[in-house]
């Protein structure tokens, strides 16, 4: 073999390795980003099941409550319950939701070296 076909089997390995390397990366991506729209959906389920449960668990308060204390004041007791709890979401929503979700992402997107070895 002359240093020419040498040269030229060398340019088409190296251009085959940078072609996988970017399936590769794109691959990576791709599993990736399943992942996190799936966590994502599941969260988003989650939460509108629990939020879901909480609305119903305060019709029944005031259903139970009502007869005891009168409409107006269960509905009341209610509505404050209610306005605690997404005051309390919101004031603390960067510990539940952000700091969460970049610890997740963080997870997905660069692997630990640990696992590697």
């Amino acid at each position: 073999m002359s240093i020419r076909e040498n040269f030229k089997t060398l340019c088409d390995d190296a251009d085959e390795y940078v072609k996988r390397s970017i399936d590769s990366y794109k691959l990576m991506l791709v599993k990736s980003l399943a992942l996190f729209y799936g966590d994502m959906a599941c969260r988003f389920v989650l939460f509108m099941l629990l939020f879901l449960a909480f609305v119903l668990m305060l019709v029944a308060m005031v259903v139970l409550l009502a007869p005891f204390i009168g409409l107006a004041v269960a509905l009341l007791m209610a509505v404050a319950l209610l306005v605690a709890v997404a005051l309390s979401v919101y004031l603390f929503r960067m510990n539940l939701f952000v700091d969460g979700a970049v610890k997740r992402m963080c997870g997905m997107f660069f692997d630990d070296e640990d696992e590697k070895e």
